[in-house]
């Protein structure tokens, strides 16, 4: 009789010939249940595994196609549960290879941000520097111009691009941008292509002019397809949406960016301070 109430004696000496423990059929079958995405399920019990040692730091996973008996899902799913891995940096895909166990506990965030000046802002986005895609001219029709706050038809130099961590070209990128320069200023352009520092630091040393206000919003979301593609990351997977307006000392809109940032990749802090007397000095 099997040890497991839901599988065959013959079904749990099938799968356990396949992975080489009889304990991942256990796993496999109860993964099955609950109510989050059956990615996830997967994408948790192989963490855990991964965690317990099942799959040591060096070794390999099963094939994809191992996984997909083990857990009774289709490739698609088990491909988003791999990505899963891969975008908390526990394992890493390498061809020829097959999917290595990079870690037992999830990679810490790979860039933070803390920052309590403009000037501090915008040195400090080096760390990780844009990587530019391309460059095109856009006039905002009514739907860009909803998203970019301004008035229809304002034209703009955008520049899409990723940002990557310095020096570890071999990690996913940390966001996927979109800067939105006002048209206005276009003598920076051809420092786009290759920039090694913050835009709005190029528009300042390039311009002669100054930063004076940033305005930034946050916005939880859910990875589409192209996105998650591009981050490593599983469609559907949380990110946070960066949007950040740039204002010169005339209150004049110069940049305008976006910033995609998968789960994982990026922490925001903020320090609030009380002003005025504290309590019980007044």
């Amino acid at each position: 009789m099997s040890g497991h109430p839901y599988i065959s004696e013959r079904s749990e000496s099938r799968l356990a010939r396949t992975t080489g423990h009889h304990y991942f059929v256990f796993m496999a079958m109860d993964v099955v249940r609950g109510d989050s995405p059956l990615f996830r399920r997967i994408s948790s019990n192989l963490a855990e595994a991964i965690s317990r040692g099942d799959y040591p730091v060096g070794g390999q996973l099963p094939p994809e196609f191992t996984l997909m008996r083990m857990f009774g899902a289709s490739r698609f799913t088990i491909r988003e549960a791999l990505a899963e891995l891969r975008a908390r940096g526990l394992i890493a895909s390498r061809r020829g290879v097959g999917t290595v166990v990079l870690r037992t506990a999830p990679q810490e965030a790979a860039f933070s941000e803390t920052y309590e000046s403009v000037d501090e802002f915008l040195a400090g986005i080096v760390q990780a520097p844009i990587t530019t895609l391309d460059i095109t001219d856009v006039v905002a029709d009514s739907a860009l111009a909803a998203q970019l706050r301004c008035e229809e038809g304002r034209q703009f130099i955008m520049l899409r691009g990723e940002r990557r961590r310095w020096g570890h070209p071999e990690e996913p990128p940390i966001a996927l941008v979109r800067g939105y320069v006002n048209a206005v200023y276009g003598l920076i352009r051809p420092e786009l292509a290759k920039p090694s520092e913050a835009l709005a630091s190029i528009a300042e040393r390039a311009l002669n002019v100054r930063v004076q206000r940033i305005v930034q919003e946050l916005q939880p979301i859910a990875l589409d397809a192209d996105e998650a593609a591009s981050l490593a990351a599983p469609v559907g997977s949380p990110a946070i949406l960066v949007w950040r307006w740039y204002y010169l000392d005339n209150d004049d809109l110069i940049i305008i960016a976006r910033s995609t940032y998968p789960q994982g990749r990026m922490v925001f802090r903020t320090e609030l301070i009380r002003s005025g007397p504290q309590a019980g000095n007044a």
